[in-house]
This record gives structure tokens, C-alpha cells and sequence, in this order.
């Protein structure tokens, strides 16, 4: 036969089976495999909702269960390189192959999980270049982040940041439930967010200095509502108080504003209140950060640089288990 890539439901089932996790029960309910656990059934029985099929579904080219299609498309595509580095399944996975591998030397483990993954001993070659590969130093720490999603209450110009925990639908938010029954809906996303039931839980945007300089600010708060009484709109340093301050009702204004010295560690707040109550409050602010030193500068985008919670770089061994799992050996049949 001719060699063929796996299709979508063949290869997620593939990756539980490599880590003994797949359920082959015949029958029963649909479970949904996008969940935080990611599931366990063969992907047969993988839940569709045919108003909103989730994204990864469309990376892997399933066809759309609004139409007839007599075919699917075979497409290559970075989205599905990308699934097999970063998805919550392939980690799992990954931690599943591993267990029960630690008794061995390094030949003997690295022999092991060939057998796991692709089903047969590694070559004399594929050894030397395991033990090379795992020989490498731990991988780095992760980078310093210079932006913090959060909500605190700001008294004489000094901010009281919390970080909010909870990340979901491309928003960081109070809790699993949203919004939230105490705080109500303040969050942080790309593009705004929207402040909490009272200026105690204002929304916080917040950049730290990596180094000095002179920092610019340009933005616009937009509240693109007609209903309620409007926000107000602060940059707060932590050194100098507040730097900028606004109230918008609706429409737009201009955020600009500059700080002639920032020093590393220094705190710069983008804060949004509720005025007599939050109804009706989400807004947008999208600014621009330019720090200046002679013959340099640096740039930072508060949409742009948006992200939810960063992953933990992945230890060596767990890196080895992925390349055998991205392997054209596992993803292909032969």
C-alpha cells in the first residue's frame, strides 16, 4: 500500500493507545474531547456541535457537518505541528508514555519508549542520537514577562494589583464561572476588558520596566456602549502616581502620555473603573509602549502581546517522547 497520513480520529486514538489511556468501550454517550481533560474515548465518539465545531476539528480537516462531503481535504498545515508541541492532549499523552520508565538505564528507557511509541526497538544509529539528544543542558527557564493581567483597587494614586487566575474563551477572569457572583464581570482581554462591580475590583493591565528609559504611551479608550454612565481610565506608575487620567461616557479618547524615566521593575497600570455601577462598561484600550534609550528603542503592544497562562518548558526526556510523537513513523501508516 501506499504510505498515508493518519486522518484526525485514527491519530488522536493512536496517541492514547501509545500511553495505554484509550477507553475502547463500543457504545454509550459522546464525550466532549475539547474539555480540560481532553477525554479518553476513541474520537468515534467525540461530541459535534454543528453550530460551533471547535477549531481543532477544522486544523485536522473534518468535514463540516452542516454539508455533504463526499471527501475530505488533505491538507498540511503549521496548526497541526503546532497541536502535536503545545496541545494539553499531547502533554497528558506525553506524562503517560514516560510513567513507568524511570527504573531503567538510559539505553534500556530510551529502547522503552521506542517500543511505546512506535512499536519496535531504535536502530544503533537512532541510540547514539537519543543519548546526544538527551545529553543536551536543561532547557531555560521561561523568559520574564513584562505583562500581568490582574484587578485591585487604586487609594491615592497607589494600586493594589491581584492577578486573576482564571483563563478562558482568550479572557483572564475571577473564576470558572463568569462572570462572577462577588465580583461580577471584570476581566482583561486583547483588546479591554471590562471593570467589576465597584472601583475596589477595577480591571488592571499591567507592564513592568525590563530596563530604563524614557517610556511613551500611545491608546485610545474607547466604551463603544450608549447605555450607562461610562468608565474611568488611569495610568498609574509606581513610582510617579497617576501619569494620565479620563473618564469616558462614550466615544473614544486619547491616551497619550510619557514617563521621562523608568527604571527596571518600575510598574506601569492601565486601570479602568466603574463609575455609580458597571453596567454597560466594557471597554477597549489599545496602547502602544515605546521605550526610549539613545539609539534605541523597543516596543510593546498591549493587543498583540496578550496571552493566556505560559506552559512550563517541557524537561528533556518529555522532549524526546514529543519527537517520537511528531515522527512521520507515528503519523503515517506504511
Amino acid at each position: 500500500a501506499n504510505r498515508r497520513r493518519l486522518d484526525f480520529e485514527s491519530l488522536r486514538d493512536r496517541l492514547l493507545a501509545a500511553a495505554g489511556q484509550l477507553d475502547q468501550q463500543i457504545g454509550g454517550p459522546s464525550e466532549n474531547i475539547t474539555a480540560a481533560n481532553g477525554g479518553n474515548r476513541r474520537t468515534l465518539y467525540a461530541q459535534i456541535d454543528r453550530q460551533n465545531l471547535p477549531n481543532i476539528f477544522r486544523t485536522f480537516d473534518f468535514a463540516s457537518p452542516d454539508a455533504h462531503t463526499p471527501e475530505r481535504p488533505q491538507t498540511l498545515v503549521p496548526q497541526q505541528a503546532l497541536f502535536l508541541m503545545n496541545d494539553q492532549l499531547v502533554a497528558r499523552v506525553t506524562q503517560g508514555i514516560l510513567q513507568n520508565t524511570n527504573d531503567e538505564n538510559s539505553q534500556e528507557r530510551i529502547a522503552k519508549l521506542y517500543r511505546k511509541v512506535l512499536g519496535r526497538g531504535p536502530t544503533h544509529e537512532e541510540l547514539d542520537q537519543a543519548e546526544i539528544f538527551l545529553a543536551q543542558a536543561r532547557p531555560a527557564e521561561l523568559p520574564p514577562d513584562e505583562w500581568s493581567f490582574g484587578f485591585g483597587e487604586i487609594t491615592e494614586g497607589q494600586v493594589t494589583f491581584a492577578a486573576l487566575p482564571h483563563f478562558a474563551e482568550n479572557r483572564w477572569q475571577p473564576r470558572t464561572s463568569f462572570p462572577d457572583s462577588d465580583l461580577g464581570y471584570v476581566s482583561v482581554t486583547p483588546t479591554g476588558g471590562h471593570p467589576g462591580r465597584s472601583n475596589a475590583v477595577s480591571s488592571i493591565r499591567r507592564w513592568t520596566a525590563p530596563h530604563a528609559g524614557k517610556l511613551v504611551i500611545s491608546g485610545e479608550l474607547r466604551r463603544p456602549e450608549q447605555q450607562g454612565d461610562g468608565v474611568d481610565g488611569m495610568v498609574i506608575s509606581s513610582r510617579h502616581g497617576i501619569v494620565g487620567e479620563w473618564t469616558v461616557e462614550q466615544g473614544s479618547r486619547s491616551t497619550a502620555v510619557s514617563i521621562e524615566d523608568v527604571v527596571p521593575g518600575d510598574h506601569v497600570d492601565f486601570v479602568v473603573s466603574c463609575r455609580a455601577n458597571d453596567a454597560y462598561d466594557s471597554f477597549e484600550w489599545r496602547v502602544t509602549l515605546t521605550l526610549e534609550n539613545p539609539g534605541e528603542r523597543e516596543i510593546w503592544d498591549a493587543e498583540r502581546d496578550f496571552h493566556g497562562p505560559a506552559a512550563a518548558p517541557l524537561e528533556l526526556w518529555a522532549q524526546f517522547v514529543q519527537v517520537l510523537l511528531m515522527s512521520n513513523e507515528f503519523l503515517y501508516v506504511d
